[in-house]
């Protein structure tokens, strides 16, 4: 059971070099938001946000500017350890308020009413995201996982059509001796607009989405080098502060193009994701439907390393 220890949040520390020495190449389409509050920098080192504003007076920006930001931003992300993404806890306070800043500044440089969530933007939406960076408190308050084990590539894919996307991690042993992965099951729908979400900004052009946890499942796919045939799996669901108090989670889409995505959590945590496709497979609409808990624990990404507390009133049911 112990080995079944393999968590989406607990990043590691590593730089191998940034994405855009990687040759990520600048997008050609692309979408933009600044609305927000600007934070104080500190040693969380939330993301922060410019005026609206900055992104509203008089024409969109130049394409140039706006490849040229993506280029500063994408040259200011280390690429993690085993490939594992970065945060503010695995980067020293100087980098991560760069990296934050920067991603301000791609926001502000188109108008961010294309980034509203239908026509073009909501197909560049579609497809398979890899997670380069993120401050979101419940991938740092886990940065260490234990008995050796090592997180590595996190990817989104999404799929607008299901309104459905997981979240998938691959976890290792340093020491070869197992492998394993998570898959975080959800559901997403476009959230009214004029909703306000926890850090206050407003949803004024249909670029936020709600978002319902449904399943998370651990797998052991190798034991000592050999293949256990997915036979070691546990189904829980989920159980974090949204799901104890009936909220819903949301997530801005505020900037947007053919490689690149950022995202803002209902309260303004930032994730920066680039297009690339997952080694894994997406559930069909049937296997979704066949998953059930295995278990009577419920699991909490922010405090959990394994489902580890049984199920109080109105838990242990997916949404």
């Amino acid at each position: 059971a112990v080995l079944l220890a393999l968590v989406l949040p607990g990043l590691l520390r590593g730089r191998c070099g940034s994405w855009e020495a990687a040759g990520f190449v600048p997008p050609q389409r692309s979408c933009g938001t600044a609305a927000g509050r600007v934070q104080a920098p500190g040693a969380k080192c939330r993301g922060s946000r410019l005026p609206a504003a900055a992104s509203e007076s008089g024409s969109p920006p130049l394409e140039d500017g706006r490849l040229a930001a993506r280029a500063r931003l994408l040259d200011a992300i280390p690429v993690g350890r085993g490939g594992a993404p970065v945060t503010n806890v695995t980067l020293d306070a100087a980098a991560c308020e760069r990296i934050v800043a920067l991603a301000a500044e791609l926001e502000a440089t188109v108008p961010k009413k294309e980034c509203a969530l239908s026509g073009d933007a909501l197909s560049r939406l579609d497809g398979d995201w890899r997670l380069i960076f993120s401050d979101a408190s419940e991938i740092t308050k886990l940065v260490k996982l234990p008995l050796g084990f090592r997180l590595g590539p996190v990817y989104q894919p999404i799929r607008v059509k299901r309104n459905y996307f997981e979240n998938t991690a691959s976890v290792r042993h340093v020491l070869g001796l197992a492998r394993g992965s998570t898959r975080v099951v959800a559901n997403f729908s476009a959230a009214e607009v004029g909703t306000i979400s926890r850090d206050g900004v407003v949803n004024d052009v249909g670029n936020r989405v709600e978002v319902r946890f449904q399943h998370v499942v651990f797998t052991l796919h190798r034991f000592f080098g050999l293949p256990t045939f997915d036979l070691f799996r546990k189904v829980v669901v989920p159980s974090g502060t949204a799901e104890r108090t009936g909220s819903v989670p949301t997530l801005d889409i505020t900037f947007l193009d053919d490689k690149v995505r950022v995202s803002r959590g209902g309260d303004g945590s930032l994730f920066i994701l680039l297009r690339e496709d997952s080694p894994t497979s997406v559930l069909s609409p049937g296997e979704v439907a066949k998953l059930t808990p295995t278990t009577a624990k419920v699991y909490n990404a922010a405090d959990d390393f394994l489902p580890s507390r049984d199920a109080g009133p109105g838990e242990g049911k997916s949404r």
